[in-house]
């Protein structure tokens, strides 16, 4: 496990973070199929970083399984893979809620979108947003006593 590795994942959660709250920041009842889609895209390449987040720490944890005890390698490790599931978990849902707002805009009568409907989303993206914000905050605070492979 490098750090130059957890590095590069932390600057792409970072990266995609920032455009992912601004898309959602913008959702409204009367939503525009081009905003939308934005939204989707962006919580599909949110997702995918929290993917390579959670798939790399299994990584770390796995190399780890020998060791006894609960090395601070380890520990983040197993906090980090909570954190990216819960947020991926958080970001299924807002697809889901999401598609379904694009195919009701799709639709014939181009219907806008209930308060309740809006609720779902907005609770599954800030649950996202939260659970990125403290994977950032947690490789911030322990890099230094990730060791460097040999």
């Amino acid at each position: 496990m490098s750090r130059a590795k957890i590095l590069k994942l932390q600057n792409q959660l970072e990266t995609i973070l920032s455009p992912f709250e601004k898309a959602i920041e913008k959702i409204s009842p009367s939503q525009s199929l081009e905003e939308l889609e934005t939204m989707l895209r962006t919580a599909e390449e949110l997702r995918v970083v929290l993917e390579n987040i959670k798939s790399h720490f299994k990584e770390v944890r796995n190399l780890l399984s020998d060791t006894s005890g609960i090395p601070p390698a380890k520990e983040l490790a197993q906090l980090l893979i909570g954190a990216s599931s819960e947020a991926i978990s958080s970001l299924r849902e807002v697809k889901h809620h999401l598609e379904d707002f694009l195919e009701k805009l799709r639709g014939k009568r181009g219907k806008t979108l209930s308060s309740d409907e809006l609720h779902y989303a907005e609770f599954g993206s800030l649950t996202a947003i939260r659970r990125s914000h403290y994977i950032i905050n947690r490789i911030t605070e322990h890099l230094d006593e990730v060791p460097d492979p040999k």
